[in-house]
């Protein structure tokens, strides 16, 4: 696993795709310190595929046949993504964090409260 020095050049190598701004700006700054030692490959893989997993059909979500938790916050343009998959996903916990955009509800404590007790709830219901 490498680790990664800083977001920008994944920022200035996919800006257009992803629509950000330049390497020298806050959201740049906020995601080097929040992905310190991450194995920033495997995010970039995450993030050079995230157009085909928005635009997944009706078809392909309906067939998502586990457990499913979304998380995302009332501010955030991303949210209307996950609330296509209410109804279609089968077993799906979806979570609204009030007054937050795409950045800050990850940074909410409510946010890793929401993970833990969703992870803990499906350890329980296999070992059941």
């Amino acid at each position: 696993m490498k680790n990664h020095q800083s977001f920008g050049p994944f920022i200035e190598n996919n800006s257009d795709d992803l629509e950000l701004l330049d390497s020298g700006n806050f959201d740049v700054k906020t995601a080097d310190a929040m992905l310190k030692g991450q194995n920033i490959e495997a995010l970039a893989a995450v993030a050079g595929n995230m157009g085909e997993i928005i635009n997944l059909s009706e078809q392909d979500i309906s067939g998502i046949r586990i457990p499913v938790l979304a998380i995302s916050g009332d501010q955030d343009d991303e949210k209307l993504n996950l609330e296509k998959m209410i109804g279609a996903v089968p077993e799906i916990s979806y979570k609204l964090l009030p007054g937050k955009d795409h950045m800050e509800a990850f940074l909410d404590p409510e946010f890793y409260s929401l993970i833990e007790q969703f992870l803990i709830s499906q350890y329980h219901s296999e070992a059941s």
